[in-house]
């Protein structure tokens, strides 16, 4: 998935010394790390988010997740302290699985690929399988199981962490929030429409087309709107239609 400099000075895995970093997603406010990571005197060979992500981890290890707005699953392997982070984004918007064995760890981002390389006879998880059938994509998050027994998909803004021996212990991570108090709501619209504004913006760093999927509510047509009106982008959009009666 290439969105920010697709040059092949990009490609992963991406190592600098002892750490070694692969990545699926894409750090929206990497120019602002970036930035950060200058001022205190790294230098950087290209113009990937992914090697801003790397530096990041370098730099502060498990601390770095605090500080990124992003969607991603990744691995880092940091051969200096002996130890693996796998870890995904707040909101689960990146797939990461993951299977135990007394021969290690396998990873991915889809069972498919664990499977491959585990070279395991699967089996079926028929829990799983019983309330997806019962209740349909409702029941489908409410564990980290999946529907092959002993793959597991690691949880939403969660770090798995193993060591050198394969022991792995698990650590959580999200925004900090601060208060604000208002004498009146008259100042609250305007604060939710900076961040989005804001929010928008970074989303909108790529070196590729971007274009906008119109659902038909008001939260894909405010963002086009604020994307053409206050960020003055020339926006191209799709929606999906189905002659199918039942939608």
């Amino acid at each position: 998935l290439t969105i920010i400099d697709d040059d092949s000075r990009s490609n992963q895995p991406m190592e600098v010394d002892e750490y070694s970093l692969i990545f699926n997603g894409e750090i929206y406010n990497y120019l602002e790390l970036r930035d950060d990571l200058k001022a205190i005197g790294y230098t950087f060979s290209t113009e990937s988010d992914t090697e801003v992500l790397l530096k990041m981890l370098i730099h502060l290890g498990e601390e770095a997740f605090d500080k990124l707005d992003g969607a991603w699953s990744l691995a880092f392997l940091d051969r200096k302290n002996k130890k693996l982070i796998l870890s995904r984004d707040r909101f689960s918007e990146k797939p990461l699985y993951y299977l135990e064995t007394n021969n290690g760890y396998y990873f991915g981002s889809s069972p498919s690929y664990i499977l491959s390389l585990s070279g395991i006879t699967p089996s079926i998880n028929l829990k799983k399988l019983e309330r997806y059938v019962r209740y349909d994509f409702k029941s489908m998050h409410i564990d980290n199981e999946t529907f092959i027994n002993n793959i597991r998909s690691l949880s939403f803004a969660t770090n798995l962490i193993i060591d050198s021996n394969g022991n792995a212990k698990t650590s959580t991570y999200f925004y900090k929030h601060k208060n604000i108090e208002f004498s009146d709501t008259s100042g609250i619209a305007n604060i939710v429409k900076q961040s989005i504004v804001k929010s928008l913006k970074r989303r909108m760093r790529s070196d590729k087309p971007i274009a906008f999927l119109l659902s038909g509510g008001i939260d894909s047509t405010s963002l086009c709107y604020l994307a053409s009106k206050e960020l003055g982008k020339k926006i191209t959009c799709f929606s999906v239609g189905t002659t199918d009666q039942r939608y």
